[in-house]
C-alpha cells in the first residue's frame, strides 16, 4: 500500500526549522545544534528517521520529536538502475549512495509532516554561522540555492539543479504533494531527492527564488568567509567535521591570528582528514 502523500498537520507556528537522520549520522546533531543555536532560537522540529532512543530523547530535549509514519518508499537496489546511471551516481554521490537513497527520500515526506507555516529544512552536515531571518523574508512558495556548476544555464534551461541542503518552502504547496509521490514511482531515474525536486520544478514551472550562495556555500568552492551555511558534503565533509569541527574553529583562528592570515587558513582547510 504506497504512502499518503497529502500534507498531514495543520499549521501550529508561523516560522520554524526542521532537520532529520538516522542512527549512522546522528552523531552530527550535537555539532548541528550548536552551531545552529549561537545564532537563532526559530523552533526546531527533529524527524526520526531511525535513530536511536538516547538520541531520539536527546531531541525531544531541545526541540520537537516527530516519530510520524515516515516509512520511504520503495526504494529500487542498484541492480534495478540503469548501469551507465548506476555508476554516474556513484561518481556523484560516492559509494554510500546506495545505503543513502532510502533516507535522502524520506525527506518529502518530513516535508509533509511540518506544522510550520513557513519551514526551512536544513541538513545536518551544514555548519550554521549567522542568522537565518533572511531565509524566512521570501514571498515565493519555495527557494533554494543552485548548484554552482549549473550557475551558467538560463532560469528554464532542464538542466538546472538545486541542491536540496537548504531548503525553505511554504505549507501546503502541491509540489512537495508530487515531490513525495514520485519518490515512490521515479526514484529509479534520479539519485537523490534534490535532483527529483529539481525536475518537478522544471516540469510545473515552479516559481522558486533562487537564494544567495551564502544560505548554501558548498565546501568544494572553497573558502568563503561570509558564508552563513557551509555545507560540507560528502564524505570527505563529514570527515572533517568529525576531526576539526568544520569551519568555525578555523575561523576563530583566523580572529586570533594578528592581521588574520588567512593563508594558514587555507592550509588547514585544504589538508585531508
Amino acid at each position: 500500500m504506497k504512502p499518503d502523500c497529502r500534507w498531514k498537520r495543520s499549521v501550529k507556528k508561523k516560522i520554524g526549522v526542521l532537520c532529520g537522520t538516522e542512527k549512522n549520522q546522528e552523531w552530527l546533531l550535537p555539532w548541528w545544534w550548536s552551531r545552529y543555536r549561537e545564532y537563532n532560537d526559530f523552533p526546531v522540529t527533529f524527524f526520526d528517521f531511525g535513530m536511536s532512543d538516547e538520541m531520539k530523547a536527546w531531541c525531544a530535549r531541545k526541540g520537537e520529536l516527530c516519530s510520524a509514519n515516515l516509512e520511504p518508499p520503495l526504494i529500487c537496489s542498484r541492480s534495478d538502475i540503469d548501469p551507465v546511471l548506476a555508476k554516474e551516481w556513484e561518481r556523484l554521490y560516492g559509494s554510500t549512495v546506495w545505503s543513502s537513497r532510502p533516507i535522502w527520500f524520506k525527506k518529502p515526506f518530513a516535508f509533509l509532516n511540518s506544522s510550520y507555516e513557513k519551514t526551512v529544512w536544513i541538513d545536518l552536515d551544514c555548519e550554521v554561522l549567522g542568522p537565518l531571518d533572511f531565509l524566512f523574508s521570501h514571498s515565493e512558495s519555495l527557494a533554494l540555492v543552485r548548484e554552482y556548476s549549473r550557475q551558467h544555464l538560463s532560469r528554464n534551461d532542464p538542466n538546472v539543479c538545486y541542491n536540496g541542503g537548504v531548503i525553505v518552502f511554504q505549507h501546503g504547496i502541491s509540489i512537495i504533494e508530487k515531490w513525495a509521490e514520485d519518490a515512490m514511482v521515479k526514484n529509479d531515474r534520479f539519485g537523490g531527492d534534490d535532483l527529483l525536486l529539481s525536475y518537478l520544478i522544471h516540469k510545473f514551472q515552479w516559481s522558486v527564488a533562487e537564494l544567495p550562495e551564502i544560505y548554501n556555500w558548498r565546501i568544494a568552492q572553497g573558502l568563503n568567509l561570509n558564508a552563513v551555511i557551509v555545507h560540507w558534503l560528502g564524505s570527505w565533509g563529514k570527515a572533517y567535521i568529525r576531526k576539526y569541527g568544520g569551519i568555525k574553529p578555523l575561523l576563530n583562528s583566523f580572529n586570533s591570528l594578528p592581521g588574520g592570515n588567512a593563508d594558514e587558513v587555507f592550509r588547514n582547510l585544504e589538508e585531508k582528514p
